[in-house]
């Protein structure tokens, strides 16, 4: 397998995907379908560059057919795109050293300032501002919301803000945002990577309010969205869980059905065929053959 183009064809499917799912509308209506396209784009060129780097490891020249002149290109491409990958991961691994210390921290405040509520599995703080977050950690985390929220929403409203956070933990959104941060940071372009993370951590909120008003009414959802502006999962969330009320309450308001109509269903075949293609481009032999030939 020639490294070169096996790499160009990762860049080509994660830069189809991304472009497919950042400049446009259509993800704000199926939210969760949008969030697995995603993923699967990232799996399927992470898989199309460790099937490059095998194949040129293990035959670098192709049987023979691959010209030595077009060597260098394939180092090139196999060596620039493993660094952009381990330089990702590391800054992930880093990020999420220094999350779980922000967290630590965090519990041992909540630990002294914080009390459980009589009714519902989450922790209450003494505090005049309506917040609501989730905090990742051992044994699935906490939900945590202040006594100012408590006392402005009703007991169906406050459960709607529980289940999305608890959907938050439950999912471990955290680590998709961790991820945008990451490639954000290491990344050039950081513009257009900055909107990425930002849409990613738009659906994540809205991916939440979809888990959410399966346990309790989208209209209780809606009302406390309109007493208080929840936190997203603080402290590791980006900002963007404030930018996108307008867009959940819209789609609370317009999607009832959610990410399980045929639009949704279209789009999880599509992420489908997204992170086997690099396998089902090897199995039948077209990506070779065209290595090949344009190696000639």
């Amino acid at each position: 397998m020639d490294g070169l183009c096996q790499v160009l064809f990762a860049t080509v499917l994660l830069g189809a995907v991304s472009l497919s799912v950042v400049p446009t509308r259509w993800p704000y209506r199926v939210p969760c379908a949008a969030l697995a396209l995603w993923g699967a784009g990232v799996l399927g060129a992470l898989a199309a560059l460790l099937l490059g780097v095998f194949g040129f490891l293990t035959d670098p020249l192709l049987g023979g057919r691959h010209s030595i002149a077009l060597l260098p290109l394939d180092i090139a491409a196999i060596a620039g795109a493993t660094y952009a990958v381990a330089h990702v991961a590391v800054l992930y691994m880093r990020a999420g050293r220094r999350a779980r210390i922000r967290r630590d921290r965090h519990r041992s405040l909540l630990g002294m300032f914080g009390l459980p509520h009589p009714e519902h599995d989450v922790i209450v703080l003494p505090s005049n501002e309506a917040v609501a977050y989730s905090l990742p950690g051992p044994g699935g985390g906490h939900a945590v919301v202040s006594q100012a929220l408590v006392d402005r929403l009703g007991p169906a409203e406050l459960g709607a803000v529980l289940a999305h956070e608890r959907a938050h933990l439950r999912q471990r959104h955290h680590l998709f945002v961790q991820l945008g941060e990451a490639a954000r940071t290491a990344l050039p372009g950081r513009r257009a990577l900055a909107r990425c993370a930002q849409r990613l951590g738009q659906l994540v909120e809205m991916r939440a309010d979809c888990s959410a008003r399966r346990h309790s009414c989208r209209h209780s959802l809606l009302r406390a969205l309109e007493r208080t502006v929840p936190a997203g999962s603080v402290p590791d969330a980006l900002s963007a869980g404030h930018g996108a009320l307008p867009l959940r309450r819209e789609h609370l308001l317009s999607r009832e059905r959610c990410c399980r109509s045929v639009p949704a269903s279209v789009v999880y075949s599509l992420a489908g065929v997204a992170v086997t293609s690099p396998m089902t481009i090897l199995s039948t032999g077209l990506l070779p053959a065209v290595c090949a030939w344009i190696c000639v």
